[in-house]
């Protein structure tokens, strides 16, 4: 009787020494993953261009250090971004690469508050166009949101899939659906009851 307690305590051990190593195992995978980084990518147009004949058109004109400059459209690219991870960072560097000619014309990236800091490694300017961003966020913990306005200027057939992010830190970038993508994912009913019967329009 006593040999099969025995018997019994022994395999509580264990198994519970194998259920042990079975959790650990599962929350150091867990922990040691590659950090999700959630974004959305909003694309609106603000000026399409007006053609007024063969020697007329309307333009936007933008004014940067006393220099103007003449455009044919303009296209508003927000980007929000946030850290869906487990770990806290002191800074995070990431980069946005649009196709190549893009031209990239004006920035807004604010600071959420005087704890959270926003800093563009771009210079940017009407001027001086460019085709590609580089950011660093000071801090990015867990839950932190930051989001950029770019201003992007003669784009012709731009959309977010010819966006890249990318950044040196081990990360996996998720994306997250547009408005315009929630929006055409709804499908409308409408039920009419009629004698006890429903006829549904989608």
């Amino acid at each position: 009787m006593a040999d099969i307690q025995w018997v019994q305590v022994i395999a509580g051990v264990v198994g519970g020494g194998a259920a042990g190593a079975i959790i650990t195992a599962i929350a150091t995978t867990y922990r040691n993953r590659i950090q999700p980084v959630r974004y959305r990518l909003e694309l609106k147009e603000l000026f399409g261009g007006v053609s007024a004949g063969p020697s007329a058109s309307v333009q936007v004109m933008l004014s940067d250090k006393g220099a103007v400059q003449a455009f044919g459209n303009l296209h508003q690219v927000t980007l929000d971004i946030s850290n869906r991870g487990n770990i806290d960072r002191a800074n995070f560097k990431f980069s946005l690469g649009f196709p190549a000619g893009t031209k990239i014309v004006m920035l807004d990236a604010r600071d959420t508050d005087r704890n959270h800091k926003f800093v563009s490694r771009t210079d940017v300017s009407a001027i001086s166009p460019v085709d590609a961003l580089d950011f660093e966020v000071k801090p990015f913990n867990r839950g932190n949101v930051y989001e950029i306005i770019a201003y992007v200027a003669d784009a012709t057939d731009l959309s977010a899939a010819d966006i890249e992010l990318t950044s040196p830190a081990p990360v996996s970038f998720v994306s997250s659906p547009s408005t315009a993508e929630l929006v055409a994912g709804l499908k409308p009913a409408v039920e009419i009851g009629l004698f006890g019967a429903k006829l549904t329009f989608k």
